[in-house]
This record gives structure tokens, C-alpha cells and sequence, in this order.
């Protein structure tokens, strides 16, 4: 009796998690946190570290894609859509209760190509493009002061992993390089990003 009921039990159990993962949306949302290593223009790059080093000092640099909205190609297998991509640099100081942070931004339509068997599954290419600007922040108790910059073009190029975990839901495991020319000097980041798919 068992032994009749364990392959009713396998086909079960295996049939819907195809179906799952054979289901393609009409649209996605896309979300990403991560870690980021900057590299700035000139000598901001040493002048940070050399701030981070001092007593007190503790430096968070975080890699996010936000609002990101995707509509899959006939293949199935491609999306594309825009996505806000941000890199924030921000050093902390616990003695005088104040912080500086640079937070870039990349505005880009983005495309995202799988090589599994649909959207969201193995494999993937990704590559944005778009219009970039970094904001400069101090605050000083609760008073904040910010700077914001001109508009420029930048572009991320990345790879990854799509792993889907239910019918409709995906995490995306990412590795991303930007540039952002902003007034003539470019930003550099490489994330690794942790994201979902939905």
C-alpha cells in the first residue's frame, strides 16, 4: 500500500513546483540590498579612509536597487523596465554626533537576460543605462545640510543568479559595476546585491 502511495505523493508534490516555476508575469517588481566598495576621483578616496581611521569613526557603504519595474519579452527568458539604483557612502562619528554621507543615483532603463528556463531562473546578464547625480549630506545633531549635484549619464553592467522559491517570487543574487559621470569626474561601485523578484 505504501509503495503505491509514495509515486502519487512524488507527483504530488514535484507537478505544482513545475508549474510554479514555469509561470511567467505580465510585469515585475524588483528590490536589491547589498554591500558596495567606492572608488572616488582624485583624492577623496584617501581622505576618506584617512577619516574612517580616527577614533569614533564608522563608515556603512550599501548598494540598493529601488522601484524597479520589468515587463518580460515574448522569449520569456528577457525582461526590461527601469530600475533606481543607489550606492550610499556614509561616515559616522558616535563622539559628536555627526555624519557625511554621498549618495549616488542612477536613474536607468534596464534589461535583464536569463539563461534558465524562464524569467527570474539561473544564469543572468544585466545592463543599465541612464541619467546619474550624487547628493552630499551633513548633519550635525538634527540639523542636516545637503548638496546636490548636476545631472550626468552613467551605466551598470552585472551578473547573477536568479533562484525562483515559489510561483511567483525569485530572489536575485547579483554582482554589479557602475560608473557615474557626474560634473566630469566618475564614480566607480562594484555591489553585490541580495534582491527579490516578484
Amino acid at each position: 500500500m505504501l509503495k503505491k502511495l509514495i509515486p502519487i505523493l512524488l507527483i504530488s508534490v514535484i507537478l505544482p513546483i513545475q508549474n510554479a516555476r514555469a509561470e511567467v508575469e505580465s510585469w515585475y517588481t524588483y528590490w536589491a540590498l547589498g554591500f558596495a566598495d567606492v572608488d572616488y576621483p582624485g583624492d577623496l578616496n584617501s581622505a576618506l579612509e584617512q577619516v574612517d581611521a580616527l577614533p569614533g569613526i564608522s563608515r556603512y557603504t550599501i548598494g540598493m536597487d529601488l522601484f524597479g519595474f520589468y515587463w518580460p519579452l515574448a522569449d520569456q527568458k528577457t525582461m526590461m523596465g527601469f530600475v533606481v539604483n543607489v550606492v550610499s557612502d556614509t561616515l559616522d562619528d558616535e563622539i559628536y554626533n555627526e555624519s557625511f554621507s554621498i549618495d549616488s543615483y542612477l536613474y536607468g532603463l534596464s534589461a535583464m537576460k536569463f539563461f534558465g528556463s524562464e524569467v527570474g531562473d539561473g544564469f543572468l546578464l544585466r545592463g543599465d543605462i541612464g541619467l546619474t547625480f550624487a547628493e552630499l549630506s551633513y548633519t550635525y545633531g538634527n540639523t542636516t545640510t545637503t548638496d546636490t549635484s548636476d545631472t550626468g549619464l552613467g551605466y551598470l553592467i552585472g551578473v547573477g543568479y536568479g533562484i525562483p522559491v515559489s510561483g511567483d517570487s525569485r530572489i536575485i543574487l547579483s554582482l554589479n559595476y557602475s560608473s557615474r559621470d557626474i560634473e566630469g569626474d566618475d564614480i566607480n561601485n562594484i555591489v553585490f546585491t541580495v534582491g527579490g523578484l516578484w
